[in-house]
């Protein structure tokens, strides 16, 4: 029984990932890093304040945080 709840809750992080996660932008920013710090939805949805909502993120490219250098500058 333990085995079948540990089964399922892993499978349900892992489909909420899948759906929250958009593979196209994580694939763009793999193995970048800001200041030691990890480009991934935690640095740009906590640390750096872009919101969730919404697909457009050629808006935030130009900000201060999306524009150093191996960034968006280029």
């Amino acid at each position: 029984m333990k085995q079948l709840l540990f089964v399922t809750v892993i499978a349900t992080m892992f489909i909420g990932a899948l759906a929250m996660g958009d593979v196209k932008l994580n694939k763009s920013h793999k193995g970048m890093d800001v200041d030691g710090k990890k480009v991934n939805c935690v640095y740009c949805h906590k640390d750096t304040n872009i919101p969730k909502k919404g697909t457009d993120y050629k808006k935030h490219q130009s900000s201060a945080t999306c524009s150093g250098s191996k960034c968006h500058s280029k």
